[in-house]
Parts: structure tokens; sequence; C-alpha cells
């Protein structure tokens, strides 16, 4: 999954967000680092086995909701059939098509839901 700027940024803020409510040590290096991690696809149990020793007991909780969060990125990158215009009514045809035209919802947008 190709990662823009603004989605990282929001990803990383997210990550420490979490990090910090899972009462973990935070320095700016391990949301980073963390990152490196999703940049190079690391699935959740080599996630696992390099956090452990920095998230202890609350390792399989990070991984699990950092993997659920991408899994919730692909997913919204990926537009389902029954939101395309073709399959809806006419009118709702035009809004997207005219939103389309301005630029569409921002990826920021489809983030801060995929992160909810």
């Amino acid at each position: 999954m190709e990662i823009g700027t603004e989605i990282s940024k929001k990803i990383r803020a997210a990550i420490k967000g979490k990090l910090q409510e899972l009462g973990a040590y935070i320095d700016e290096e391990l949301p980073d680092y963390i990152m490196v991690m999703v940049a190079n696809k690391k699935n959740a149990q080599q996630m696992a086995d390099d956090l452990s020793l920095f998230l202890g007991s609350n390792t399989i909780k990070f991984t699990v909701w950092l993997h659920g969060v991408l899994e919730k990125l692909r997913s919204a990158a990926v537009e389902p059939s029954s939101l395309r215009p073709s399959a809806l009514p006419l009118r709702h045809q035009r809004v997207l098509s005219g939103r389309a035209q301005k630029g569409g919802v921002s990826g920021s947008c489809r983030v801060q839901l995929a992160l909810r």
C-alpha cells in the first residue's frame, strides 16, 4: 500500500496516540520505527516480534489495532462497486461527478474515517 505524505502523518499521529493510550514509553523514534515497518509491509507477527521489547504485554493489542487500521485504509482506497456512480441513482451520479471534477473527497477525509 503506497502511503502519501499527508496520510503518513495521520497514521503516525494515530500510532503515537495509541501508544500513549496504552501507556507505552513514547519518544519520537518509536512511531518512526513503526512507520518503517509499515512501509516495509511487515505482518502482524513480525511487528509483534520487533515491538515486544518496547510494548511488553501491550504488543499484541497494538499490532492487532495497527493492522486493523491499515486494513480499513486499504478497503477505503478500493471503492466498493455499490458506490460506483453507475450503481447509484442519477441524482447521486451528478453529485459524485461534480465532486470528481472539483477534486472529490480528500484522502485525509477517508483516513480520518478509517482511523475511527
